[in-house]
């Protein structure tokens, strides 16, 4: 090819009627590349999203993993392993425990402005995902008004001994904060919704009451001056939450009485009540701990020896309440004991009998709660169905 009459013939090009036409074709190709970047963006987001949103209920069969354990890769590997080979399929792991402490690095601005949170899980997005890919159904734990931290770092929000004016402290030597308090359940809204951004399925609130020990009487409210009961406040959180949180999974931790409390209506003095639950949460989780039980039903003179008995009694005192409320999509999963008293050590029968009332009583699952998170002696009884 003769360049020279190539060099010559641009050499003669008038550019100026072309530079639109370049300007163009830069234009498509930048564009093209933009709007592909935008397209990878877009459909990440959206399977995030997906990956959290409601897609039906799961019978959950799990056991609580504390956010310590969450942190130790030897002990999950041997938890995950624990489920795979048996009837589990689920994780139930703190995002925040009653220390008030995020377990991992959280961007929720009153956690990272006031160093609520603390490093205990490194990689939570590593985690999930784990047990994910391994077929577990993972939910994140919130401890709500018992907020150690919250109470300590922001003492307007937290509840005040009224002798001293100090921070109050239940039984346990830890803080609760205004039950009441508005800033108080956006925070928590807050860190659920970012928990589900991180890929939590579900989340789980605890600790969605008033205090139940320590020196009540003694105890100053910040914010609640007692014009709405107790039983109203919670409510309003109920359905606060639903209101914020309707598109994803949620589950509700409650007081084991509070099915039997359903003949009479009564809170227990701590503002819960299954049938203000109800309407709000996808599972409802009584604690069925049959050593909570003592002194509760005057023909059970030693629940702990009557596992099966004690959830039966639950189920059945609220089966007319739970039968009226069947149009809607609310279970009941509850948390039974897996772990020692004092007095009495939770051996596989134990769980045995707690499991098969669970199972007769048509339970939508249920999730075993060990401090210690030590569930190994029940394996046997947990690979059966």
């Amino acid at each position: 090819m003769d360049w020279s009459f190539v060099k010559k013939d641009l050499s003669q090009i008038k550019w100026v009627y072309y530079l639109p036409i370049f300007i163009l074709i830069l234009f498509i190709i930048f564009g093209t590349a933009f709007k592909f970047s935008n397209t990878v963006k877009i459909i990440k987001m959206l399977q995030q999203k997906i990956e959290v949103k409601r897609q039906g209920p799961v019978k959950a069969q799990g056991v609580y993993i504390s956010s310590w354990t969450a942190g130790e890769k030897a002990r999950v590997k041997k938890l995950t392993d624990f489920i795979l080979n048996t009837r589990l399929n689920a994780a139930v792991i703190d995002i925040k425990d009653v220390t008030g402490r995020v377990s991992y690095i959280t961007e929720v601005p009153l956690a990272r402005e006031n160093h609520l949170y603390e490093l205990r899980i490194q990689n939570i997005k590593k985690l999930i995902k784990f047990l994910k890919d391994k077929g577990i159904y993972v939910i994140g734990r919130i401890s709500v008004f018992k907020d150690n931290a919250l109470a300590s770092k922001k003492m307007r929000l937290a509840l005040k001994d009224k002798q001293t004016n100090k921070v109050w402290k239940d039984s346990s030597s830890l803080s609760w904060v205004d039950p009441s308090s508005k800033q108080v359940w956006n925070y928590n809204i807050a860190l659920a919704k970012e928990a589900l951004s991180l890929g939590f399925e579900e989340i789980n609130f605890d600790y969605i009451r008033f205090p139940s020990d320590g020196n009540i009487k003694d105890i100053k409210y910040p914010i609640w001056q007692g014009k709405r009961s107790k039983q109203q406040i919670i409510k309003s959180f109920f359905e606060h939450q639903f209101k914020e949180l309707k598109d994803f999974r949620v589950s509700a931790d409650l007081f084991g009485m509070t099915m039997s409390h359903v003949l009479d209506g009564f809170d227990m003095n701590i503002g819960q009540r299954l049938e203000d639950a109800y309407p709000f949460f996808d599972y409802i989780c009584p604690m069925l701990y049959p050593s909570y039980f003592q002194g509760a039903y005057k023909d059970i003179k030693d629940p702990f020896q009557k596992p099966y008995q004690i959830i039966n009694k639950s189920f059945q005192d609220a089966s007319l309440f739970i039968k009226d409320k069947n149009n809607q999509n609310t279970f009941i999963r509850p948390w039974i004991q897996a772990f020692d008293t004092k007095e009495d050590k939770a051996t596989p029968d134990f769980l045995k009998k707690q499991k098969q009332a669970v199972l007769d009583n048509n339970a939508y699952g249920f999730l075993l709660w060990s401090s210690k998170n030590d569930y190994f002696d029940f394996k046997k009884v947990l690979s059966v169905e």
